[in-house]
């Protein structure tokens, strides 16, 4: 059962969000300051998509009416609303984390896979996973968890296409996607690749499950001062994210 794994994993990355989180919404109260407010957004963001991870859809629900608040012109007052619905249920998942020891890298893997597999139901999208980690990287789950969430879920609803589609340009049924996890040197590198639509098409609105076009920049943020991030996509022939971070 990887549901315990996920939950460990999103408990301990809830908390230190949590910690992150609680001084720049000080700081963003009475200022507005648009640094502040970008950061809140990577925040809220990746907690949404983890909390969906573990079909938790309350407190993903609430942290996406956060982010509805801040849409647009972000209103203090509707801002505080949200606040007020979403501090319980995250503070009830950091008050339940408990200290654990770091997972290996083939425990990790299945439990993307376990993440992969709610979120394509969630999504109502046919996808296979292929997943491999180097064992180097389960000393970096936690930043593993803060940006493969969000690569996968791109990968599925901007790689998702209709089937009559794939199979015209000779591709499997089900959307392909990619994890490697590589270490060389004093450098991680984490690939995700998929080989549907190859772009990032625009949504019209953002809603629960599909994102509101958060999750590169959540990503970039996630990997400053550490690594870089590179996203290419190419018309009809997938879509390829590639991390790389350097060790100390």
């Amino acid at each position: 059962m990887m549901d315990p794994v996920l939950r460990q994993l999103f408990r301990t990355q809830a908390t230190r969000l949590w910690q992150d989180f609680l001084p720049r919404w000080a700081d963003w109260l009475g200022s507005r300051d648009v640094t502040v407010l970008a950061r809140l957004r990577y925040l809220v963001h990746t907690l949404k998509g983890s909390a969906l991870g573990l079909d938790e859809t309350a407190l993903a629900q609430a942290c996406h009416d956060l982010e509805s608040a801040w849409d647009d012109d972000p209103d203090e007052t509707m801002a505080i609303a949200a606040w007020t619905h979403l501090c319980p249920l995250w503070q009830a998942e950091v008050d339940a984390a408990v200290a654990s020891e770091l997972v290996d890298a083939g425990v990790l893997e299945e439990a993307v896979a376990a993440f992969f597999r709610r979120s394509m139901h969630q999504l109502g999208i046919e996808a296979e996973l292929h997943c491999r980690l180097d064992h180097a990287w389960a000393d970096e789950q936690a930043l593993l968890w803060d940006v493969l969430p969000h690569l996968l879920r791109n990968a599925l609803t901007h790689g998702h296409e209709p089937v009559a589609v794939r199979l015209a340009a000779g591709k499997p049924e089900a959307l392909q996607v990619w994890v490697r996890g590589l270490a060389g040197g004093k450098r991680l590198r984490l690939l995700v690749a998929d080989d549907g639509a190859g772009v990032r098409r625009q949504r019209a609105g953002a809603d629960l499950w599909s994102g509101r076009g958060q999750g590169v920049a959540a990503v970039r943020a996630a990997v400053a001062g550490r690594g870089r991030l590179q996203w290419r996509g190419r018309a009809g022939r997938g879509g390829v994210a590639r991390i790389s971070i350097f060790l100390h």
